[in-house]
């Protein structure tokens, strides 16, 4: 997963935007990507952090636009 994440999402989308939000009284990070640093962006994935003590311990990651709207998140971010 993690090469995934580093060959992707990483270096193939050029602009990301975030918005913290929480999902189950954990906290979250919804993610919006871009064309480029001036385009609209658009519902890429929320990813809900579990934490053990002071350290992330997991992640989960919900990808896709269907997510969004259970959380009060709009389905584009402009810059």
């Amino acid at each position: 997963m993690t090469e995934f994440a580093c060959q992707v999402p990483m270096r193939c989308c050029p602009s990301w935007r975030f918005r913290l939000t929480s999902a189950n009284a954990q906290p979250a990070v919804a993610s919006y990507l871009g064309g480029s640093a001036v385009a609209q962006h658009e519902t890429w994935s929320i990813t809900v952090l579990a934490l053990r003590e002071d350290r992330i311990s997991a992640l989960t990651s919900f990808l896709g636009a269907q997510h969004f709207p259970a959380f009060g998140l709009p389905a584009s971010v402009t810059p």
